[in-house]
């Protein structure tokens, strides 16, 4: 098993497990780091939030339903907006 960091630059260091312990160590934890960004970003964000936020829009610009309404804040809306807003001032 060996770790390049840098696999387009042609004299990149070529890590193996009998290297140094604190530079094969420094080249896992570089490893892990570039694959637990890889899951936070595909796995995680495009799985999720990207797929899911079309969606949820969609839903919301067609579906009028009283859920949808009961989810929306309340707040700058209604008669009782400014009461709220002079209450806040005191």
């Amino acid at each position: 098993m060996a770790i390049v960091l840098e696999p387009h630059v042609p004299d990149a260091p070529i890590f193996t497990p009998d290297d140094a312990e604190w530079d094969w160590a420094t080249a896992k934890a570089f490893v892990l780091n570039a694959d637990s960004q890889y899951h936070m970003v595909v796995a995680y964000y495009l799985k999720t939030f990207a797929v899911a936020e079309p969606f949820v829009v969609s839903m919301h610009r067609q579906v009028r339903l009283p859920v949808l309404f009961a989810r929306t804040p309340k707040y700058g809306r209604g008669p009782r907006s400014r009461e709220i807003s002079t209450q806040g001032r005191r």
